[in-house]
């Protein structure tokens, strides 16, 4: 064992000897918060008011806290306590302070509830929310310095794990526990900095972090996709109730009670506290759900000066049951060392008049006309405004801001880095910095995980010393990927997969592998091989793929070139799976499935032009060849049917069998996404989903060559848009018209195709594929319009059920349109039942034609969380 030379061990006493910090941080303050029968209380505030830090109490209500010598404002805080301040000289020893909070004393001495009025926390919401957004405007500048501690346990798993989970030494006293020290930094009016100075972390959070909470704001319309109490529509989602008033160092506080109007995921309930006069937040004590995950929100506010409120506690208490496992996480997130800078433009407090209750008053500013001129002049000049005025003024102050940004779609700036030795700090470290000392649960939990992830480690080392993963015989069959150095990788793709049924083919069996080269800029190229073998018509087809990855950020682009002899779907957009067919045809006797053979070669380039702009192009030289069924063979022989033909059924077109052709064939598609908006993460720009509508037109043309007679033309619009509408509500369009221009010579395969569906399984894009609509009876060579439209409830028949709301299941309704000259207006409807046990979605359909009812069916598919957004 090496053991430290005595100049090693000299230096390292000598470096703790000459420490200024151990002589300047020996003394602080430590002691016991209780309630006036002596129980202690877990994770009170414990606020510094002069150098604005703080910690908590540990769960007993003991607490600790450095500090150099000198006198001292400590501010002692608990939700449901009054507030107690006491002046602390702090020396070179720690000085022991026990506090004793006394219960809140509410009154409704000022406000007097009449059943016949309306109750008086409408009015204190009402100016609260029109003062939001001043809210936050307030700061130019503010940094701060966050410790969260996550500490989560398993109470529960499904049975056939349990036994292999507790041979891993894991049961419910075995907590996985996280802790970081982040520095952050905001710049008004959308700039967003993170630094993670250390962080330590044992087992998985189930996706349960609440940072979204942490760093978000409740004065933003939205935090964490959950309406907030005081968003500009909160009235239209909650109903609030006054509660009580009472007094904290000098300030009045509001208590008012939050109600859903409809429980269930994305709203709050509960009590929140605000500070009259200004108008800003106090504390909260508030419970959402999200997806069946149910949060417990307290969140302390302090005044960091007389103007400005900032939360200096957030405790959050997580219930979650995912796929059979049962866990409980507890975070806690103690910000301290705060420095502000007041936004300049808005150093002016005013009184906002409720036009609803203060008629008179109110109608005698808005009188005044002083939304008309310079917002900013109005903002510091006035002594009183309206909400309405109010909202005008910062709206307009907001525009003239937004129109001086270099980037005006660019909604957020964030900067995220982690410190290189962030993941290094030993435990001393830890014990001397952490504001409360770990539990039981969790100290337990660090030593065995930390043993597990010791034993992980030492195998990783031993791959690494490998180079890579060994390959082993039967990695041919189950397939495995290995990298052959930094920038080569090669993989094989599991057989399992690629085995599969058609009665075109019979059994047949591919093999795929690829191998990935990445080039010192980060672009890369790629070769993708793959065969097959069909046993029924005895033939081996295969293509060879190439591509080609390259550009940065919104500036990417793709290369594609691929060739060789294979078969295809007569719609490419492969309406049914190869795996979903292949349970039809073994199970259900129905070949839906229909291919051709091509021997082809493909050039596709697709590129980001500008931010908002994308271009595709392709071209395709092939020879098609028709195929015939050459195998009969089910598992269930279905006495009343029999397969299909290969040739698929169309209304327009009595024979769709063709000869052996040669075509050119080339499309391009331009996408625009006229009102996109971004963010900037760590220097790079992203856009941010569904903020504006997607815009796509493309042209599809076959050529006539010495060697290719097809020749047609198609253009095609398409517009596609996902609307964001109130609590956990979305509406998603996607609608297609467009028409064969000229369609001189064209086979089957050249018509324009549609998303039908005749298995009971339903695999692609719900919001831009039919259910019960045949393959291709209504495929056409002439006009045509699609339509999907789908609505994700938050709450419409089951979901009445609060029950069944808060196990995450959503309630959709979609109707798909078809129009062409021999569709007779086919139209869907639809119902279903969506996230169902986290993974699945039902639906039931009918649809008519011409308005008179011609089919119904069942639909299984998988939840719209994991497919689409």
């Amino acid at each position: 064992m090496h053991r430290p030379t005595f100049p090693a061990l000299f230096l390292f006493f000598l470096s703790i000897a000459l420490s200024p910090s151990l002589f300047s941080q020996t003394g602080g303050v430590k002691g016991k918060v209780t309630d006036d029968s002596g129980n202690g209380l877990g994770f009170a505030t414990v606020y510094v008011r002069n150098i604005e830090t703080g910690t908590t109490t540990n769960n007993e209500g003991s607490y600790q806290i450095k500090l150099a010598p000198g006198n001292y404002d400590v501010v002692f805080q608990y939700l449901g306590f009054e507030t107690d301040v006491r002046f602390v000289k702090v020396g070179d020893k720690m000085t022991n302070l026990d506090i004793s909070l006394k219960p809140v004393s509410y009154q409704l001495a000022e406000f007097v509830v009449d059943s016949d009025k309306e109750d008086p926390a409408y009015t204190i919401m009402r100016k609260a929310i029109a003062k939001s957004d001043y809210h936050r405007q307030q700061l130019d500048t503010y940094s701060a310095t966050v410790y969260i501690k996550g500490s989560g346990r398993l109470l529960d798993a499904p049975f056939f794990l349990r036994k292999l989970i507790a041979k891993e030494g894991i049961d419910s006293t075995t907590a996985f526990t996280s802790e970081s020290v982040t520095e952050i930094t905001y710049i008004r009016p959308n700039t967003y900095e993170q630094h993670v100075v250390s962080v330590r972390t044992s087992g998985d959070d189930s996706n349960t972090n609440p940072n979204g909470y942490i760093f978000g704001s409740f004065y933003e319309p939205k935090i964490n996709d959950a309406i907030s109490p005081l968003s500009p529509r909160a009235m239209a989602y909650y109903h609030f109730k006054y509660m009580g008033s009472f007094t904290d160092r000098g300030f009045y506080i509001n208590m008012i009670k939050v109600i859903p109007k409809s429980k269930g995921d994305n709203l709050f309930s509960g009590d929140l506290f605000i500070v009259d006069d200004l108008y800003s937040i106090y504390s909260l004590d508030l419970h959402t759900e999200s997806y069946g995950i149910g949060f417990d929100i307290q969140v302390i506010y302090s005044p960091v000066n007389d103007k400005v409120w900032m939360p200096i506690n957030h405790q959050f208490d997580i219930d979650a049951s995912i796929m059979g496992f049962d866990v409980v996480f507890n975070y806690l997130a103690v910000v301290s060392d705060y420095k502000i800078e007041i936004n300049p433009d808005l150093d002016h407090n005013f009184e906002v008049i409720d036009e609803n209750i203060e008629i008179d008053k109110a109608a005698s500013l808005e009188n005044k006309n002083i939304t008309e001129g310079d917002p900013l002049l109005a903002l510091n000049s006035e002594e009183e405004l309206t909400r309405k005025q109010l909202n005008k003024l910062i709206k307009e102050y907001e525009k003239v801001e937004n129109e001086e940004l270099k980037e005006k779609d660019v909604t957020m700036i964030t900067d995220e880095s982690i410190d290189s030795l962030a993941s290094k700090k030993d435990s001393s470290y830890w014990n001397a910095m952490r504001p409360v000392p770990l539990n039981d649960y969790e100290v337990k939990g660090y030593q065995k995980l930390d043993s597990i992830a010791i034993v992980n480690r030492e195998e990783a080392a031993k791959d690494s010393l490998k180079n890579n993963k060994k390959f082993k015989w039967f990695d041919i069959l189950l397939g495995g990927g290995y990298k052959l150095n930094d920038r080569n990788h090669f993989r094989i793709y599991d057989m399992a997969t690629q085995v599969n049924f058609n009665t075109v083919d019979g059994i047949y069996m591919g093999y795929k592998v690829k191998y990935t080269h990445t080039f010192t800029n980060d672009n890369s190229l790629s070769f993708t091989p793959k065969v097959r073998y069909a046993f029924s018509r005895e033939a081996w087809t295969g293509t060879l793929e190439g591509v080609y990855d390259f550009g940065e950020n919104l500036r990417k682009g793709e290369l594609i070139v691929e060739g060789g002899r294979f078969t295809s779907q007569y719609n490419s957009d492969n309406p049914i799976s190869e795996i979903n067919n292949s349970f039809t045809t073994f199970f259900l006797e129905k070949n839906y499935m229909k291919i051709y053979e091509k021997n082809f070669l493909l050039v596709s380039f697709e590129k980001q032009l500008w931010d908002k702009v994308d271009l595709m192009i392709s071209s395709e030289f092939a020879e098609r060849k028709n195929l015939e069924n050459t195998s009969n063979y089910t598992l269930i022989d279905w006495k009343t049917r029999e397969y299909g033909s290969n040739n698929p059924t169309n209304i327009e077109l009595d024979n769709t069998q063709f000869p052996i052709n040669d075509a050119w064939l080339a499309d391009a598609t331009i996408t625009i996404r006229p009102w996109q908006k971004f963010m900037i993460k760590n220097g790079k720009k992203q856009p941010i989903s569904n903020s504006s509508p997607s815009i796509g037109l493309s042209y599809s043309k076959g050529i006539v060559t010495d060697f290719s007679s097809i020749d047609y033309d198609r253009l095609e619009l398409n517009v596609k848009h996902k609307l964001e509408i109130g609590a956990g509500s979305a509406l998603s369009l996607n609608l297609r018209v467009g028409g064969t221009l000229n369609s001189e010579n064209m086979t089957f395969v050249d018509y324009k195709h549609f998303m039908g569906n005749r298995s009971p399984f339903e695999t692609n894009d719900p919001v831009a594929s039919y259910r019960l609509l045949p393959y291709y009876d209504y495929s056409t060579n002439d006009a045509y319009f699609v339509g999907h439209a789908y609505y994700k409830f938050r709450k419409l028949l089951l979901t009445q059920i609060t029950l069944l709301r808060f196990t995450g299941i959503t309630e959709n309704v979609f109707v798909n349109y078809l129009a062409t000259n021999n569709s007779g207006n086919y139209t869907e409807i639809g119902y279903g039942i969506d996230n169902i046990f986290r993974f699945f979605r039902v639906e039931g359909i009918l649809s008519f034609q011409e308005g008179k009812f011609i089919d119904s069916g069942i639909r299984i598919g998988v939840s719209t969380l994991l497919d689409f957004d």
